[in-house]
């Protein structure tokens, strides 16, 4: 017990420097965190799939390595994980995904997983639990991790753990505040490197598997110790165990903690590809001596893929899953979505293995539900090599369907282009985006061309300039997949002005107040009328400007609680103290200025027509007068007709209706 404390303390002191402050879960996976045992977890994981060879797929395995580590999702013939695959697995009746995930690519030599790795697995992870499925993670196919310290002797014991916790240190940091439906899952199948225990009727390999499952229950009782210890809800969340190999034939070497919130996951394949039941009952036998133990057993990956003929599939998934339902042990469905006759969901084609479901489906006693409305949308999509017009280097021939989803294109390279590119959408006239468009962001490496908002049907990319073609690494077109740049083109109005406001008199209330109306920015008082000589106070500005800065960044508003919370919004993205004890108080045009000035980015702000401030009541020792001159100049507010701006004015509703529309849409600036 002695040796086993300092290798965990040793772990311990090791990993705190690498733990990553939590990132802030999704809102529909903020739920409180109830503890459940991991038996009743057991009792209510129901039918499971596997997202394999997608994230535990390594670059450094028998290839060239990449030059993005970031790029292994693919790398073994898998589609991408993608939001719409966890809406399929749900609508089709499974109630738990297991996402096997490699770290070791994805970490630095000292141990810290990348930043933007962390930020994908949480990505996933979030898809999956925002469709109400339990989910489990693991450390999966680490090669450069711990299994290269399991040689079977406990020399190298303390080396394994100090990974393990080094690893699992900053997971479970990053998902210590997620609730109870996310599983931990510290190992896959630990083995021994070079050598994998099979013949179970081989008394030297019963020994080699005994010995090295005793330093398997060490390394679960210590990573589930330190698991423990992590912080936020991990001192109870369920944490899935395992044996050597995962090996279902030696369950009964596995030693229960005493925690209650633990499980013991397996494997259950076709041993060797035998198809033989009679090895079957013995696997099922080990499974139902642990359940008498009152050991949670989940079959964590199961299914007949070495077997290779359908009707044997077949035949051996129908016995297996019946004999499991009948023990009321739940099975994850290995499943890495290339469409074989073994696998149950083809991912990249949104298509379904209808006879396989129906088997596994029925021996739990349910019935597949049906197949997602909408197909997939292909993305993202890498466009084919270029072909050359006349002095330039065209991409284009992107289908119709990956056409159709596709919200940017991305243009990457390597060095500098130094000719001219342009982006084109075709439409009955010809739209072309050229260097520094409003559309186009620019990066070290990158262009992206964002292509909400715009018509056409077809979409194209060209290089001008001499050699840039051969500097161009990868052009794609794909979603902006919940990560939108701020853009005017989110405002759509959303409302129909059929005469609601009957008081609007005044030429400039009868054209503007109907558009704000329509862009959903402003509505009127519970008498019907819209009051457009009445002032307009800071809070009030600040409601509007905060919906604004939401739709503008977020793509959709979200309301707030109380007026607090609309301040405390604007607080926090839009503006500084300098209203403190006078939000009620009316505003004036500087004011309104400062505040609409700070929500859209410059390329959002540049005018159509550029005007100069002359007015003489603004000097520049104003307090305001860098956001009046930058806000008047953009066109969003014309001065009074003396030719002063009047910057201490009061303002009405009617002139902020056109303030604010000019905000959302640039083509009525003045």
């Amino acid at each position: 017990m002695k040796t086993r404390l300092l290798s965990l303390a040793l772990a311990l002191s090791l990993v705190l420097a690498f733990v990553p402050a939590a990132a802030p879960q999704t809102e529909a996976v903020m739920t409180a965190f109830n503890p459940v045992t991991g038996w009743e977890m057991m009792n209510s994981l129901g039918l499971g799939i596997n997202i394999g060879n997608t994230l535990d797929a390594r670059w450094d395995t028998g290839g060239t390595p990449l030059k993005n580590h970031m790029d292994t999702e693919t790398l073994w013939g898998t589609a991408r994980i993608e939001q719409w695959q966890f809406k399929a697995i749900k609508q089709k009746g499974f109630d738990n995904v297991r996402i096997p995930i490699s770290w070791s690519p994805h970490m630095d030599k000292d141990g810290k997983i990348y930043t933007e790795w962390m930020d994908r697995v949480q990505q996933c992870v979030d898809w999956a639990l925002a469709e109400g499925l339990y989910v489990v993670i693991n450390t999966h196919h680490e090669g450069d991790g711990y299994y290269q310290y399991l040689g079977g002797k406990n020399e190298n014991y303390s080396d394994a753990l100090t990974w393990l916790t080094t690893v699992w240190g900053q997971i479970a940091d990053r998902f210590k505040d997620y609730p109870e439906t996310l599983i931990f899952e510290p190992m896959n199948e630990p083995n021994i490197p070079n050598e994998w225990f099979w013949d179970m009727t081989d008394a030297k390999q019963i020994a080699g598997m005994k010995e090295f499952n005793g330093m398997v229950n060490k390394l679960n009782h210590d990573v589930l110790d330190f698991i423990r210890k992590s912080g936020g809800s991990n001192d109870k969340r369920v944490v899935m165990l395992t044996m050597a190999q995962a090996s279902i034939l030696t369950l009964d070497q596995y030693e229960q903690p005493d925690d209650p919130y633990t499980m013991l996951g397996a494997f259950l394949y076709p041993e060797n590809g035998n198809p033989d039941l009679a090895i079957v009952d013995k696997q099922l036998a080990q499974v139902k001596g642990a359940l008498e133990k009152k050991i949670p057993v989940v079959l964590k990956e199961t299914s007949p893929f070495s077997l290779k003929d359908p009707a044997t599939e077949l035949a051996w998934a129908k016995y297996v899953y019946t004999e499991l339902g009948k023990l009321g042990a739940p099975s994850q469905w290995w499943n890495c979505g290339g469409g074989g006759s073994e696998e149950l969901f083809d991912r990249a084609a949104n298509k379904w293995n209808k006879p396989m479901l129906d088997v596994f489906f029925a021996a739990y006693g349910k019935t597949p539900g049906s197949d997602m409305d909408a197909p997939p949308h292909g993305l993202p999509y890498t466009l084919e090599e270029p072909y050359d017009g006349e002095g330039f280097t065209y991409w284009d021939k992107i289908p119709a369907k990956e056409f159709a989803a596709a919200e940017k294109m991305v243009v990457e390279y390597e060095g500098n282009l130094t000719g001219g590119y342009t982006f084109v959408r075709f439409t009955s006239d010809w739209q072309q985006f050229d260097s520094g468009d409003k559309r186009i962001t620019q990066e070290p490496g990158k262009l992206t061309f964002d292509i909400r908002g715009l018509e056409g049907n077809k979409l194209a990319f060209a290089a001008w300039g001499s050699g840039d073609a051969k500097k161009i690494t990868r052009i794609y077109i794909d979603t902006w997949d919940g990560t939108l740049p701020p853009s005017l083109s989110n405002f759509t109005k959303t409302k129909t002005y059929n005469s609601n406001f009957p008081d609007l008199t005044s030429p400039t209330a009868q054209t503007w107040v109907p558009a704000a109306y329509e862009y959903g920015l402003m509505s009127g008082g519970t008498d019907g009328s819209f009051g457009s000589a009445d002032l307009i106070s800071v809070e009030q500005v600040l409601v509007v400007a905060s919906r604004v800065h939401m739709i503008y960044t977020k793509g959709a508003a979200e309301n707030q609680p109380s007026m607090t919370g609309w301040i405390n919004y604007a607080k926090g993205h839009i503006i500084d103290n300098r209203f403190e004890g006078g939000y009620g108080t009316p505003a004036t045009r500087a004011e309104v200025a400062y505040i609409m000035g700070n929500i859209l980015e410059d390329k959002d702000m540049e005018p159509e027509n550029p005007q100069t401030l002359t007015a003489s009541d603004v000097p520049s020792d104003h307090r305001y007068y860098a956001d009046v001159k930058r806000f008047y100049e953009a066109g969003m507010v014309s001065g009074r007709s003396n030719g002063d701006y009047d910057p201490n004015g009061l303002i009405t509703r009617e002139e902020c209706a056109v303030i604010f529309v000019r905000v959302v849409d640039p083509s009525r600036r003045r």
